[in-house]
């Protein structure tokens, strides 16, 4: 064979691997070769060891349709175990709505060390969410209290309107003390205020306006003498400009939800009176000032 031909030989053979290597690489995977885990266990031990930052979760989500049912009580199982971890909750949450069952289960298990955890599952704003999610803004991590407070941001306005179960009110109370989230607004102005008036008419001092006026409506409601007095004696109390201006602005707020007039002569006879603290003084001015 002359060097010619022999070069044609080798290039002809080269071309024929090179097209049966691409036919085998186009061949299509059979489901055993498609599968992340070949059986539940192991899917749930891939879980166990891996959070979605070593593992693609995308991956476990289609596996985990594959077992239906029998997939999303076993990863339920995980969560609600010492591995249990934020990323096995929304790989739940990504496998359809929750059940009855499914939130009667979280329900049960639901505490507020484990509240990061369960958070992706929480995002829905159904009545059992809403309250473990105002429960969570009680959380000593200030991520997760961020997280809570971004999810109230999308909750319609009947999540907002419905009555709080004393627990959530109690873990509002004791979150708005430690951190005062501003979404929290139109939860405090509708909880019971029996028993917690004293915790409420603290917060007529904190210097932030919506407080101060979600925190007068709660009282209000209770007993409207009652809500003036509580008014009139934390005014007695305050010390700073943003004190002053948090109630002058409260003032302003119930005055345009009052077409007596009441809350502007209120604030005209504050700012005028020298038997009030400056302090006082100052809300009643601020607020003529404004309306």
């Amino acid at each position: 064979m002359t060097v010619s031909n022999f070069i044609k030989a080798s290039a002809l053979a080269i071309s024929a691997l090179v097209a049966s290597t691409s036919a085998l690489h186009a061949r299509p995977l059979t489901p055993a070769e498609q599968s992340v885990c070949t059986s539940l266990k192991a899917c749930l031990d891939i879980v166990r060891r891996h959070d979605g930052s070593e593992f693609d979760y995308a991956a476990l989500e289609v596996e985990f349709r594959r077992f239906g049912p029998a997939g999303k009580t076993a990863l339920f199982g995980l969560l609600e175990s010492d591995a249990g971890q934020a990323d096995i909750a929304r790989l739940i949450s990504k496998l359809g709505a929750l059940t009855a069952n499914d939130r009667r289960r979280i329900q049960e298990k639901w505490s507020q060390d484990k509240a990061e955890a369960y958070l992706p599952l929480l995002l829905d704003a159904h009545p059992m969410s809403r309250d473990l999610i105002l429960q969570s803004l009680d959380h000593q991590k200030a991520h997760v209290r961020e997280t809570a407070r971004l999810a109230l941001t999308r909750f319609p306005q009947s999540a907002k309107t419905a009555p709080l179960p004393n627990p959530v009110r109690t873990a509002l109370i004791s979150a708005l003390q430690k951190d005062p989230i501003a979404e929290t607004a139109p939860y405090l102005a509708r909880v019971s205020p029996i028993g917690i008036e004293r915790q409420l008419a603290a917060f007529l001092r904190s210097g932030k306006g919506w407080l101060v006026t979600s925190a007068y409506s709660a009282l209000y409601r209770k007993n409207p003498a009652e809500a003036f007095n509580a008014l009139l004696a934390e005014m007695e109390r305050m010390v700073t400009p943003a004190q002053s201006k948090a109630v002058g602005d409260m003032l302003v707020t119930r005055h345009r939800s009052r077409g007596d007039g009441f809350y502007l002569k209120f604030a005209s006879d504050m700012s005028g009176d020298p038997k009030l603290s400056v302090a006082a003084r100052a809300s009643g001015l601020h607020a003529v000032l404004q309306i």
